[in-house]
């Protein structure tokens, strides 16, 4: 289920940009939702023959990497919940502070 909502993600923002139009006519409106539906199919069947990858940014990528070696090194024992939510929250905080931020 989770692949289905990945692929079917913008996709109203796909149409909108393709319809170049607030109120597109009908027939094209159709003929986009269709062009649209064989493409999710398509993805779909990509991504389960894994054959479709994802690009993520390099600072994501980093940023993913570090959260899945702190649920590993949790799972493991070798870190406590409390630890585990610290060092979540040194890897979220907001760059700017709430201080710095209100004035």
């Amino acid at each position: 289920m989770t692949i289905v909502c990945f692929l079917f993600s913008g996709w109203h923002r796909r149409l909108n940009h393709k319809a170049n139009d607030s109120c597109p006519p009908f027939y094209l409106l159709a003929k986009l939702l269709h062009d649209e539906a064989v493409t999710a199919v398509r993805n779909a069947e990509l991504v389960s023959d894994m054959k479709l990858c994802r690009y993520q940014r390099a600072t994501y990528a980093t940023l993913q990497g570090k959260t899945f070696a702190l649920w590993k090194s949790y799972r493991e024992g070798n870190l406590t919940s409390t630890g585990l939510l610290k060092a979540f929250s040194c890897l979220y905080k907001p760059s700017v502070s709430v201080k710095d931020a209100v004035e």
